[in-house]
């Protein structure tokens, strides 16, 4: 989780890759800073705590709306692989960029829908 959606290592790995707002820098760009890396783990554990995983391991968590506002994120993707957390990342909110591969930066809520065209076109869906 670390080397991809807070350092930005592998952001081209995927179609589009979310960043924690932490307040980095990544590819000379300062991220919003929100939360401290601790609170993200909080609340990812909060996520896998208050909701089912689906058939494919994955979860999707709405924090509470004070939580939202407070961090910026209204939905966060937790995945897991037998059991353990194989990597997490917010997935909505205001204060949350994407790195979309080919393109670059989006700065407000992207449309779930163009992401799930960007991972089609790529064959990871």
């Amino acid at each position: 989780m670390s080397a991809r959606h807070i350092v930005g290592e592998q952001k081209d790995s995927k179609g589009a890759t979310g960043f924690w707002p932490l307040g980095q820098r990544v590819d000379g760009d300062t991220l919003p800073e929100t939360m401290t890396e601790n609170e993200a783990k909080q609340l990812i554990y909060k996520a896998v705590a208050d909701t089912e995983t689906d058939a494919n391991g994955r979860i999707g968590y709405k924090p509470a709306q004070n939580i939202q506002k407070q961090y910026g994120i209204s939905q966060v993707r937790v995945v897991t692989v037998n059991g353990r957390i194989r990597t997490a990342y917010p997935y909505e909110g205001e204060s949350v960029w994407k790195w979309i591969k080919n393109i670059g930066w989006k700065h407000e809520e992207i449309d779930s829908q163009s992401v799930k065209k960007i991972e089609l076109i790529e064959g990871k869906i």
